[in-house]
């Protein structure tokens, strides 16, 4: 005799989260003059003012997308995005503290490269699966990256 699954509900509720949070093409965005991160729609690429319990309370398995933000010596904008996948389903506040870490290594690294071009930094976190790579620059864009100075720790 064939027995089923048993039924899990935290299982049920990750798949209903998971898909609400593509069908609202939701993301968690941060850059380094903001205090918090927070949701933005990489549809239209416009911040939300207020952050989803489907994005804090829910493990996902993230997709990040790191951003460093220049100013080359003729005004010319330039952005170097690193696209870093998560190995395991991790929280949000997990996320945040794991690309905290990694941005700090990249604001060493980039104030000894190119010190005089430094302009800012910033990240993307999306929780599914999405074809937004080409469009990361101009979502950054689109929320002022460039318009604000990164403030270091000296």
């Amino acid at each position: 005799m064939k027995r089923n699954k048993r039924y899990n509900p935290n299982k049920n509720k990750h798949i209903i989260r998971q898909s609400l949070m593509q069908k609202l093409h939701q993301a968690i965005m941060y850059i380094g003059g903001d205090e918090y991160s927070g949701m933005v729609n990489i549809k239209t690429g416009k911040r939300d003012s207020w952050m989803r319990p489907e994005i804090i309370d829910t493990p996902y398995q993230w997709t990040v997308y790191l951003a460093v933000f220049l100013r080359e010596s003729n005004g010319k904008l330039n952005t170097k995005i690193w696209e870093m996948p998560t190995s395991q389903p991790l929280m949000h506040s997990q996320i945040c503290k794991s690309v905290l870490a990694t941005h700090r290594e990249m604001i060493e690294e980039w104030k000894t490269k190119a010190p005089n071009n430094f302009v800012n930094i910033g990240w993307l976190a999306t929780p599914y699966k999405s074809d937004i790579a080409d469009r990361v620059e101009e979502i950054f864009h689109i929320n002022g990256a460039y318009d604000s100075q990164m403030t270091f720790e000296g």
